[in-house]
């Protein structure tokens, strides 16, 4: 196949037409080394870079799609290369169609190239409740810091312990839930309510220019201001992009952005290790905390103050069997040595994590300062 220079494909993105677009097939060059099967492709060559561009000046991306990793393969036994080189690409009016839509690329079977099929409506799974987040808009309330103070020492005792860590911070992830809910929830509609009530009090001030409405003409301006500058480090936030500062009135760019990244990260199907395909929230939640469970261990017994006074026994018994070894070290050096041993060991138990090793963490330090 001859390859045709990206930079001729196309002399204008296809964003300036209002229609959607979906271009897709055999583009026979990858985006990134990830997308090539061998370790020695490392670094993007110029025909990627190249390729990139060319999406980028074109505005196009790739939708969601679900299927094998890699879409082609030489077929070789000897030398096996497999590339992602087929996709369906998408401009920003088709997700707007479409935003359910999803590419699904199947078996190759005869081919040395996997066909892929676009869905247009893909069902999503009901999301269930949503992680909190803290949005960086929110150290900009004058009452950020107060409030932080005010919660944070509410709760204050002379024990300090990761449940009480705990505590802490979920005493505080509800105040700001509150306060992000009272103030910028629902920003989008919010900055359109502002900004009506703004050109209403524009036109009322040329009507009846008075030091009432000029005052309250400006007080809705200062608001409106603060609520786009709002609204622009929300969709920022959201689109992930550090490049580019707020400040410039960025909100449809972060908007679009952020709009792609979710319906690209859009997980629809998990996939088991016996093939089981999971679709629903719940298999999907199954299959996750499954596969967590495997690289984590199984949970740990249930603390009990017995068990941690049979540990502090057993370093009793380990310190004493070590000053009588007989050793040329003093015993200071064995005491010290045991001592980072044993903090280490219960550091590597991930305390945070563990509620064992929590409780021996704090018993250690009380007893063994």
């Amino acid at each position: 196949m001859a390859k045709i220079p990206s930079t001729r494909l196309a002399p204008r993105p296809l964003d300036g037409d209002s229609s959607p677009w979906l271009v897709g097939g055999d583009f026979n060059e990858i985006t990134h080394p990830a997308e090539h099967s061998a370790s020695t492709v490392t670094s993007f060559t110029p025909h990627i870079v190249e390729f990139n561009t060319c999406l980028s000046q074109l505005e196009i991306r790739d939708l969601r799609f679900h299927g094998p990793r890699f879409t082609w393969s030489n077929k070789c036994s000897e030398n096996p290369i497999a590339k992602k080189i087929d996709r369906a690409l998408i401009n920003e009016h088709w997700l707007d169609l479409y935003p359910n839509s999803l590419a699904k690329f199947l078996p190759p079977e005869f081919s040395d190239h996997s066909p892929c099929c676009i869905i247009l409506d893909s069902p999503l799974p009901l999301a269930g409740t949503k992680p909190f987040k803290i949005f960086n808009y929110l150290t900009s309330h004058p009452d950020f810091l107060s409030l932080v103070a005010e919660f944070w020492t509410c709760t204050e005792t002379e024990i300090h312990t990761l449940a009480l860590l705990s505590t802490k911070h979920k005493e505080l992830k509800r105040e700001l839930k509150r306060l992000n809910k009272e103030n910028f929830s629902e920003i989008q509609k919010r900055v359109i309510e502002t900004n009506s009530l703004f050109t209403h009090a524009q036109v009322l001030s040329l009507q009846q220019p008075t030091c009432p409405n000029f005052a309250a003409e400006k007080e809705l301006r200062d608001k409106l201001n603060m609520l786009r500058r709002v609204e622009e480090e929300y969709f920022k936030q959201l689109s992930r992009i550090n490049w580019l500062k707020c400040g410039d009135l960025n909100t449809s760019y972060f908007q679009k952005v952020a709009k792609a990244r979710k319906a690209y990260n859009t997980i629809t199907i998990l996939i088991g290790m016996n093939g089981f395909e999971a679709t629903s929230p719940e298999d999907i939640g199954n299959i996750a905390v499954s596969h967590f469970q495997s690289i984590l261990g199984p949970p740990t017994h249930k603390t009990s103050p017995v068990s941690i006074s049979q540990v502090a026994d057993l370093i009793r018994t380990d310190w004493n069997e070590r000053l009588h070894r007989g050793n040329h070290r003093s015993v200071d050096q064995i005491i010290a040595k045991t001592t980072t041993i044993i903090k280490n060991r219960i550091s590597a138990m991930r305390p945070e994590n563990n509620s064992l090793a929590s409780d021996l963490m704090q018993y250690w330090f009380l007893h063994f300062p």
